[in-house]
């Protein structure tokens, strides 16, 4: 069933952002929308956030408030829902309907190149499976991202508001945005440049680097009783020593060798003739720069959001040498087009070589509420 869904859920929204990119059909936005909604949002057991956030919605539901005080819009949110009697999965299908609604706004404002950008957010927002409340924040400072470039600063800071609000920690990637678009059509890293600080990151990247942190992380996070797991843990935070060694797949390997020196080659030709893309060629430039640190699980959520901009340079790198007919770089982007067939290939290695806990609905939980805790213990 999980494959059946989510290939459904991968071809079916391409579909519709192609039709979106031909008529600007609200009927096509809100069947992409829909469909990202159900198949995300009736997902049991997605990833350990989704078992941790039983018993976070247990206690709001029984005391009337979460333990994070600086959370108050996600508290005001599941205290709204178990008002309103309903169950825990209808935080996760709220949760996807922001991120769906959101994200498909983003990328509706640049129509054109839908039928690239819609699978690439696809398979990007897989990580919002596990990390949801992150995402659900991240849904609003793309909204604020919209605000800011209509010049409605405003409602800029009334959605960073609303991000930080679902998740606090999101405010320390908000200068990064901020220095982005306050750049304007000013180009951050030469691609050359930029590479090469990729390569030889990649290179000379060591995990004990973090080290040199871990009496930094207590002093942001001390005052925090929710994040105080993490400032009193900081050294396995940092340095991930609490993880299995991190293995990067074949196909990510390639996409990394292939993808990446595309768009920022190809993304500098890009923002050149669409300047007003320039914001995102930053963001996805320091997302890709600083990528080796992804194994560092900390690093890898605020790498995430960097990177997620490949959803518009991306589709748009595609596009652009598309119409310029580009012999070489359309070799390239035929290639990395196809390495999106990758998520695909996830799927079935999800379905077939995966646990049954990573890929059920709640149909199939069979009355659970929550994965065995065995299974993470494993």
């Amino acid at each position: 069933m999980y494959f059946i869904l989510q290939s459904f859920l991968f071809v079916s929204c391409t579909y519709l952002g192609f039709l979106l990119s031909k008529k600007d059909k609200n009927i096509y936005f809100w069947m992409m929308v829909i469909i990202y909604t159900l198949i995300e949002g009736l997902r049991f057991g997605r990833g350990i956030d989704y078992n941790v956030y039983v018993y976070v919605y247990d206690n709001v539901e029984r005391f009337g408030e979460y333990s994070s005080s600086e959370s108050f819009i996600f508290n005001a949110l599941c205290l709204l829902l178990t008002k309103l009697g309903m169950p825990y999965q209808a935080l996760i299908m709220v949760c996807s309907f922001i991120l769906a609604f959101c994200g498909f706004t983003f990328l509706r404002r640049y129509r054109e190149c839908l039928v690239f950008s819609v699978p690439l957010f696809i398979m990007l927002s897989l990580s919002a499976e596990n990390l949801f409340r992150w995402y659900t924040g991240f849904s609003f400072i793309l909204m604020a991202l919209l605000s800011y470039l209509d010049g409605r600063k405003k409602w800029f800071f009334f959605f960073l508001f609303i991000a930080c609000g679902i998740h606090p920690a999101l405010l320390l990637i908000v200068p990064v945005f901020w220095y982005c678009l306050h750049r304007g059509e000013k180009i951050l890293l030469n691609p050359w440049l930029a590479f090469g600080i990729y390569i030889i990151f990649s290179a000379v990247w060591d995990n004990s680097i973090m080290l040199r942190f871990t009496k930094l992380l207590p002093f942001l996070l001390g005052n925090s009783e929710h994040y105080s797991g993490y400032s009193d843990n900081a050294e396995m935070w940092l340095t991930s020593s609490n993880r299995n060694e991190y293995k990067i797949g074949f196909i990510t390997i390639i996409r990394l060798i292939i993808s990446f020196p595309f768009y920022l080659f190809v993304g500098k030709k890009l923002v050149e003739t669409k300047p007003k893309l320039t914001p995102y060629y930053n963001m996805l430039v320091l997302g890709i720069v600083s990528y080796p640190v992804v194994h560092i699980e900390l690093a890898n959520r605020y790498n995430q959001l960097l990177v997620f901009f490949e959803c518009v340079i991306g589709a748009y790198c595609y596009l652009y040498v598309i119409r310029q007919k580009i012999k070489t770089h359309m070799v390239v982007a035929i290639l990395s087009i196809l390495l999106v067939c990758g998520h695909i290939v996830r799927i079935i290695r999800k379905t077939t070589m995966g646990s049954k806990w990573e890929t059920m609905y709640i149909w199939e939980a069979d009355g659970l509420r929550t994965v065995p805790i065995k299974y993470w213990e494993k």
